[in-house]
């Protein structure tokens, strides 16, 4: 029978050989084998580690365990178990990784020994060697990843990610300038732009992202197209838009926060634990009741503006208080700010009146400059007045030279900075007399040797004679 088979194929131009196992069909012509002679269930059996080649480059192998390889180069070198690569050169390098899935040219090309990946579309995870549990779909998604637990889904997204760890991406260029952030979610066209390293952010609308100082920040939220963050810890919500609860229509008073209720009965709003206060005159107020419930109340009617304070039956209104360039309070009364009570002399040149004194852990007094010191007192044009003539000035004032006296202190006040000056200018003159002092002491010290050595000398020459 196999004579007749062998002189079949002969006499229809087909060549067969025992010993290369090869079938050549006639040229021009396709070559069709229905239930080939002496293969059991009519399949085509070849051995594990061949593969099916068209023009000499393999495009179909099994190579490895249980492996589907299907294109030019696909898993070349694998030697893995479970996986699945379609696309020229997908899983090219893969070596012992197992479970992977890898669809679209050069997808999964630098995996050695990752595992449970699923990359689709060409490029998409490329460079990954060891990275396990990473889902890259969409071309050049995951590009550059060479860690774990990631899911960029959409074209290039995440493609700079490198180290970083556990991120979602959802949408074209989500998270693609992020390189070594983790735990980040990025939802809407190229959300999460300019974040590169922080953790634990969330983007959510296209062109969500963070200002170019900010590429690091932390825990923070981005809700909006176009919303920019600046700061860790912090939800940002649209790009200079309103919010509404129980509207559609939160912009019509340029509101940025607009709460309708159910009802008149119906809470609007409640803040739950925390201090309560009762209700009394005074500015419109908004404070939570004893039931928690958040309310506000006014004085009664009055012409004034409803941002004034009332103080006995004078008003005081907001135009004398505003905000600075840098956010601090800032008083618009040229007369100053008094506290307390009994303060009935208000010297002039302060702003700042305070009774029964302040109490504070710490003061500090600028300086304009360096001559608002006392460091002069060691330049050598100063005239450092003698001791006698101190002496002379004390008992004549009794003071120190260029020291206020008491007199004087009732009158203009204790100046803190003008007293720390004059008490070191003090300090230092102390000092340098006591220099000048050491260095008469020293001098007399070597004058009275002198004289003993040349005493005892005149006495020893005495008993000689």
């Amino acid at each position: 029978m196999k004579r007749y088979y062998s002189l079949l194929l002969v006499i229809l131009g087909i060549t067969f050989s025992t010993f290369s196992q090869t079938i050549t069909a006639p040229y021009g012509q396709s070559l069709t084998i229905n239930n080939p002679l002496d293969i059991a269930g009519g399949s085509i059996n070849i051995m594990s580690d061949s593969a099916y080649k068209i023009g000499g480059k393999p495009i179909l192998s099994i190579a490895g365990i249980a492996n589907v390889l299907l294109g030019d180069g696909a898993g070349f070198n694998n030697q893995g178990s479970n996986n699945i690569f379609i696309g020229k050169t997908a899983g090219f390098l893969n070596a012992s990784g197992f479970a992977n899935t890898f669809i679209g040219e050069s997808a999964g090309y630098s995996n050695t020994t990752g595992n449970n990946n699923m990359f689709l579309g060409t490029a998409a995870g490329l460079s990954n060697a060891v990275g396990y549990s990473n889902t890259f779909i969409g071309v050049n998604a995951g590009r550059r990843s060479l860690a774990n637990g990631n899911a960029y889904i959409g074209t290039a997204s995440g493609i700079n990610t490198i180290t970083g760890n556990n991120n979602t991406g959802l949408g074209t260029l989500t998270g693609q300038d992020n390189v070594s952030g983790s735990q980040n979610t990025f939802v809407g066209f190229n959300s999460g732009s300019k974040l590169m390293s922080g953790d634990f952010n969330t983007f959510i609308g296209a062109l969500t992202g963070v200002a170019s100082s900010a590429s690091n920040i932390t825990n923070a939220t981005a809700i909006g197209a176009n919303t920019e963050l600046a700061i860790s810890n912090s939800i940002v919500l649209g790009n200079n838009a309103s919010v509404g609860i129980g509207t559609n229509d939160p912009v019509t008073n340029g509101a940025k926060l607009v709460v309708v209720g159910a009802g008149n009965n119906a809470n609007v709003l409640q803040l739950r634990n925390i201090p309560t206060r009762n209700t009394v005159n005074g500015l419109r107020q908004l404070f939570a009741d004893d039931a928690g419930n958040l309310v506000t109340f006014q004085m009664t009617t009055t012409a004034n503006s409803a941002s004034e304070v009332k103080l006995n039956t004078n008003s005081v209104t907001n135009t004398l208080w505003t905000s600075n360039e840098s956010g601090f309070l800032k008083n618009n009364n040229n007369r100053g700010v008094v506290i307390g009570e009994g303060i009935n002399s208000l010297p002039e040149g302060y702003n700042l009146y305070v009774s029964e004194g302040i109490l504070t852990e710490q003061v500090k007094v600028a300086l304009k400059n360096t001559e608002d010191w006392a460091d002069h007192v060691f330049s050598k044009k100063h005239q450092l007045m003698p001791l006698q003539k101190v002496e002379d000035y004390i008992k004549k004032h009794q003071h120190l030279p260029n020291i206020p006296s008491a007199a004087e202190m009732v009158i203009s006040g204790n100046d803190l900075h003008q007293t720390d000056t004059k008490l070191l200018e003090k300090i230092e003159e102390l000092t340098l007399y006591m220099i000048e002092l050491k260095k008469e002491n020293q001098q007399m010290k070597q004058e009275i040797e002198s004289l003993k050595k040349r005493q005892k000398r005149t006495s020893s020459q005495s008993k000689k004679r």
